[in-house]
């Protein structure tokens, strides 16, 4: 993939690609409690005021990826949150042994 993506159902095609199971894919408006502690889950975070947002990956209560792999004015969001997801899921972590921190401080 060379572009960014943006919709649900470009994602969803490539979840199928990837072999990603994903049991709901949310807007961060429509959860009203917590999710399931058991899953896999793509979450926009936006306001429902706003046209864009930030793509998210949720799966079960495992932890959280510590390392900022994608830039923050980055638009793959989507593809980074499938990427953890998949790597989640086969047991893969050590795909992101490799990749960058991009959690930096910038000083004036």
């Amino acid at each position: 993939l060379v572009k960014p993506i943006s919709s649900d159902h470009d994602l969803i095609a490539l979840t199928k690609k990837l072999n990603v199971h994903i049991d709901h894919i949310y807007e961060s408006s429509e959860i009203k409690k917590p999710l399931p502690r058991k899953g896999s889950f793509l979450i926009l975070l936006r306001k429902p005021s706003q046209d864009i947002g930030h793509w998210t990956g949720k799966y079960g209560i495992s932890k959280y990826n510590e390392i900022q792999t994608q830039s923050a004015h980055g638009s793959y969001c989507g593809i980074w949150s499938l990427l953890w997801l998949y790597a989640k899921q086969n047991n893969r972590m050590d795909l992101f042994n490799k990749f960058k921190d991009l959690n930096i401080f910038v000083a004036d």
